[in-house]
């Protein structure tokens, strides 16, 4: 299985690989895109399924990325030879150096193509040109195509010709509380502070007419250029460890995530399982996950979300009542769910004949 260590994906392989020990799977999971932190790397020693090979390779999406690219598919083709896995499971684009004969998954989380659409209304730069070839490439390689919502999924084949079988399996988290804290006045927003799709100035421009404090916990510091994103009017906590930033969450009685891109969205999920009143985008990804369990504001509008922030400070019932739905909801995209839907399609394209795959059906859990 491969790994970036640099976003959701790396939260969704933690809780993936985890809660695949309970079906007996060995995992060994390859990180890709810059070396894993002290963090990272704890977190993995104890999933006692997995076995963490570590790279600062670049990502195919990432500023001049090819010399990288093309060291990281001959480490990933000496780790297959060696391993010899049953299956192998990608989530970025990526191909080998070498004839594979075990069945390979691709994960869709994002692309470069859908980004720039939904963030910048257009198609990506023809900078972009090796990389939309490259993914081509490596999408051939894939028996199936995952993605994470069936939003996403249908927005990229409406946009994108893709000769490989699709599915749907939601992400999904576990969150373990020893203790729960007492809510209090503040609002949050996490992610990938230097990635323009998050649409962070939207929160920043309404924060000094809050009454309430507004936290930002995230990577603000640009892969590609190394250079840190600046935000103003907000508390900027920083990228946290795992347990801080469940911490921060279980005292926040306000999540906002403003993103114009979101194919699934696990800092929202791990939200709401911190019970969070959810104030959400108004895009598909987030209407279909979340449903009646959140209030949405258009994310091109600031006046609309102050409006809908300022509804949940002033009214306490409601913020709770909303807190409490999108806790429930929540409990419905569990890791074990996710984990066990995997299971399910590892053991079906293991059993096809010749590795080809019969029809899948979406994954409705």
């Amino acid at each position: 299985m491969t790994t970036d260590t640099l976003g959701g994906v790396w939260s969704y392989v933690c809780q993936l690989c985890k809660a695949l020990a309970l079906y007996d799977v060995e995992i060994h999971l390859a990180a890709l895109g810059r070396w894993p932190t002290r963090d990272q790397e704890r977190t993995i020693s104890k999933i006692p399924n997995t076995i963490l090979y570590k790279s600062d390779f670049k990502l195919e999406w990432m500023q001049d990325p090819w010399r990288d690219v093309e060291k990281s598919e001959k480490w990933l083709t000496a780790i297959y030879q060696t391993v010899q896995p049953h299956i192998i499971h990608l989530n970025n684009f990526t191909k080998f150096k070498a004839k594979i004969t075990c069945p390979v998954i691709t994960v869709y989380h994002s692309c470069v193509e859908s980004w720039f659409r939904a963030v910048k209304g257009e198609n990506p730069p023809q900078e972009f040109k090796s990389y939309l070839k490259h993914k081509k490439i490596a999408l051939k390689q894939a028996n199936i195509a995952i993605f994470p919502s069936n939003s996403f999924r249908k927005e990229i084949l409406e946009q994108i010709e893709l000769n490989v079988e699709t599915q749907t399996i939601y992400n999904g988290c576990d969150l373990h509380f020893s203790s729960r804290l007492e809510k209090e006045d503040m609002i949050l927003c996490s992610g990938r502070i230097w990635d323009e799709g998050k649409n962070l100035h939207l929160l920043c421009h309404i924060a000094p007419l809050l009454p309430w404090p507004v936290y930002v916990a995230g990577e603000n510091v640009h892969p590609n250029t190394g250079k840190p994103v600046e935000i103003k009017n907000v508390f900027f906590l920083g990228n946290l460890s795992k347990t801080s930033l469940e911490t921060w969450m279980k005292k926040a009685s306000i999540y906002v995530s403003t993103s114009l891109y979101e194919p699934f969205g696990l800092g929202v999920l791990e939200a709401a399982k911190c019970e969070c009143a959810l104030v959400l985008s108004h895009i598909d990804t987030m209407q279909e996950i979340w449903q009646d369990n959140a209030v949405f504001f258009d994310p091109l509008d600031a006046e609309d979300l102050l409006q809908i922030v300022m509804l949940l400070i002033n009214n306490t019932n409601f913020r709770q009542d909303l807190a409490e739905k999108a806790s429930k909801k929540a409990d419905f995209y569990s890791a074990h769910s996710m984990a066990n839907n995997y299971f399910n399609l590892y053991q079906e394209i293991l059993e096809s004949k010749h590795s080809t795959l019969k029809q899948p059906s979406i994954v409705r859990l």
